[in-house]
């Protein structure tokens, strides 16, 4: 299986780049695995927001449409959720989002931060 970089992720996503595109399309279309890493995504979501100027309604979908392809290898319940919780959350990044949502996915909880959003907006504690 091959893995994709952030690069790779948003120009298919984005298609400002007609070779890129056309080159990504084949790739996703001959149907093969492609692993698309959690940092990756991370990446991504932080690039459509900041570089294209996304709102994080449209980074969600964005990112929704990662998930709706079968080609891509990577945890869609978890993606799912932190997408909602994107959109829910406004004030928290996606990488706190990520990492509580991770944790709860795994059952490591509670999130222990001195990130005071994350314990009153997510439920992690303080130490």
């Amino acid at each position: 299986m091959q893995t994709l970089d952030t690069n790779c992720v948003l120009r298919w996503l984005v298609r400002d780049d007609p070779s890129a595109t056309v080159r990504m399309d084949a790739l996703v279309g001959a149907g093969r695995p492609l692993r698309v890493p959690d940092v990756a995504v991370l990446e991504s979501v932080y690039v459509l927001q900041t570089h294209y100027g996304f709102s994080r309604e449209e980074v969600a979908r964005a990112i929704r449409l990662v998930l709706g392809q079968a080609v891509f290898q990577l945890d869609r319940t978890l993606w799912a959720g932190v997408m909602d919780d994107y959109v829910r959350y406004p004030k928290l990044s996606v990488t706190d989002i990520f990492l509580v949502v991770d944790a709860a996915h795994r059952g490591d909880v509670p999130v222990v931060t001195f990130d005071r959003k994350l314990i009153s907006q997510m439920g992690a504690v303080a130490p």
